[in-house]
C-alpha cells in the first residue's frame, strides 16, 4: 500500500474520475425499463456507525489506499471527525458517536451537509468521495480499473465488522462501461438473430428457401462490409453507436435484395415477359454484332483500297472496283430473328433471363431509391453532435453497399445458381 500523495496527477480535477463509496444505503436490485420501480433505495439497518468497530472500518476505507487506484483528491469526512475529536481531547473511536458527529457535522456543515445522512440527529448512511487520476478511456480498461476498487473494496469489507462490512463503490462511468462491453459482447448474436428474422421474412415473401439462403449470404456481407467501413476505414471503436448501426441496418440491408429476390421468384417459364424480353434483348445483340461485322468489313475495304491504290508503278490495280453490295451484311435494322419459345431456353439461359426481367423490372426505382437516402443522409456529415455525423456516414455506407450487391452481386449469384422457377423441395411439398 502507499498513499494518494505518492505520485503526480496527470489530470486536471474535472477531468478525473469521481468514484463513491456508499455506507449505509441499499441501492435497488433491479429497475423498469418502462413503469414504477419495483423497489426503491432504503437505508441499510445493519450499519451502526455509533459501534467503535464500524467507526474503525470507515476510517481504515480511506487510510493507506493503494497507488493503483491512483486516488489524486479525497473527502472522507471520517477523517475530519477524527482530527475534531483528537483536538478536544476526546476519545477516537467516538463512544457518544451520535452526539459527537453532530457536535463536529456544526462545524463544518458544508461536508457534513453532503456527506452524512441524518435522521433525528442520528447517522443513518454517509459517503467518502474519490477524484482519481483517471480520465475515460475504452470501456474494457475501465473495467479493468473497476477491477481494482472491487477487490479494495472487498478486502476492506471483509476486514470490517458485521456493523460495517456491505460497503460499496460506485461511478457513473461504470455503468457506461459495463453497458458497452455487454452490447459488444451480444452483437454477433443479435447480429445473426436479425439476420436469420430477416432470412424467415424472404423466405415467407419468395417461398424459396435456396434463394432465401443466398439473399441472406449477401446480407449478412454487407454487414460485413460496414463493418469494415466503420472500423478500417473510418477509424471508429467499436461503441454503442457503431454496434446498434449494425444491428438497426440489417433490416435495411435486406431491404434492396429482397425486391430482386422477388421479382426472381415470381417469374415463371411461361411468363409472357420472358419472350418479349429476350427477344428484345436478342435482337440488341444481334443489331450490335451487325454493326460490329459491318465495320470490319468496312475497314478491310479501306484497307484493301488504299493496298491497291499503292501497287506497282503502271498498275490499274486502283482501278478495280469494290466488293458488290451483295457481298456485305445486311443492315443493322434489316437483322432477322428466327421466332423461339421460353421453353427453348436452357436452364443457364433461363436464370439469365429471370434475373434481366427482374433487374430490369425494379433497377431503376432501387437506384432512385438509393441515390434519394444517400442525399438526404448527406447532410447529416456536416452535424456538430458526432452521433448525427456517424449515423449520416452509416446510412450512406450501407445504402451504397445495398445497392451494389443488390444489382451486381445478387444477379451474378442467381446467374450462377439460382434456382429454378420449380426446385425439387418446391415439388416435394406440392
Amino acid at each position: 500500500p502507499a498513499s494518494a500523495e505518492a505520485f503526480t496527477p496527470r489530470y486536471a480535477k474535472k477531468d478525473m474520475l469521481l468514484i463513491v463509496i456508499m455506507y449505509g444505503i441499499r441501492a435497488p436490485q433491479s429497475t423498469r425499463l418502462v413503469g414504477p420501480e419495483p423497489e426503491d433505495w432504503r437505508y441499510d439497518t445493519a450499519f451502526e456507525p455509533a459501534n467503535p468497530w464500524a467507526q474503525r472500518a470507515m476510517y481504515a476505507m480511506c487510510d493507506e489506499m493503494p497507488i493503483g487506484l491512483r486516488v489524486a483528491i479525497e473527502r472522507c469526512w471520517i477523517r475530519k471527525m477524527r482530527a475534531y475529536q483528537e483536538s478536544n481531547g476526546k476519545r477516537w473511536p467516538s463512544r457518544d458517536f451520535h452526539r459527537e458527529v453532530v457536535e463536529w457535522y456544526r462545524t463544518d456543515p458544508v461536508m457534513g451537509g453532503s456527506h452524512l445522512w441524518m435522521v433525528d440527529y442520528q447517522m443513518k448512511a454517509a459517503r467518502f468521495i474519490f477524484w482519481c487520476d483517471i480520465t475515460k478511456g475504452p470501456s474494457a480498461e475501465m473495467l479493468k480499473y473497476k477491477a481494482l476498487w472491487d477487490e479494495y473494496v472487498d478486502t476492506r469489507n471483509a476486514d470490517a465488522s458485521e456493523t460495517a462490512s456491505r460497503a460499496y463503490h460506485t461511478a457513473g462511468l461504470w455503468v457506461s462501461a459495463e453497458a458497452e462491453v455487454a452490447i459488444v459482447r451480444s452483437t454477433g448474436l443479435t447480429i445473426v438473430l436479425s439476420a436469420v428474422c430477416g432470412c424467415l421474412g424472404m423466405l415467407v415473401f419468395t417461398g424459396d428457401a435456396w434463394l432465401s439462403f443466398i439473399v441472406l449470404c449477401l446480407v449478412l456481407g454487407i454487414i460485413s462490409g460496414l463493418c469494415f467501413f466503420m472500423v478500417a476505414l473510418m477509424g471508429w471503436a467499436i461503441g454503442p453507436i457503431e454496434v446498434i448501426s449494425l444491428v438497426v441496418f440489417v433490416g435495411y440491408a435486406v431491404t434492396f435484395a429482397l425486391h430482386i429476390a422477388h421479382d426472381y421468384a415470381i417469374v415463371r417459364e411461361d411468363d409472357p415477359a420472358i419472350e418479349e424480353t429476350e427477344a428484345w434483348t436478342r435482337a440488341k445483340a444481334a443489331r450490335s454484332a451487325a454493326r460490329r461485322r459491318a465495320s470490319a468489313l468496312k475497314r478491310q475495304q479501306q484497307a484493301a483500297a488504299s493496298a491497291g491504290g499503292g501497287g506497282a508503278e503502271g498498275g490499274d490495280g486502283g482501278d478495280e472496283a469494290p466488293p458488290g453490295e451483295e457481298d456485305c451484311p445486311k443492315g443493322a435494322e434489316d437483322v432477322e430473328q428466327e421466332p423461339f419459345t421460353a421453353k427453348d431456353l436452357t436452364a443457364a439461359e433461363l436464370r439469365v433471363a429471370r434475373v434481366r426481367l427482374a433487374v430490369l423490372h425494379v433497377g431503376n426505382a432501387m437506384v432512385s431509391s438509393a441515390v434519394s437516402t444517400m442525399g438526404s443522409s448527406s447532410f447529416l456529415l456536416f452535424c456538430t453532435l458526432t452521433i448525427f455525423d456517424k449515423l449520416g456516414a452509416v446510412v450512406i455506407a450501407v445504402t451504397l453497399l445495398s445497392i451494389l450487391f443488390a444489382l451486381v452481386a445478387l444477379p451474378a449469384v442467381l446467374i450462377l445458381v439460382g434456382p429454378s422457377p420449380r426446385p425439387w423441395y418446391k415439388e416435394i411439398v406440392q
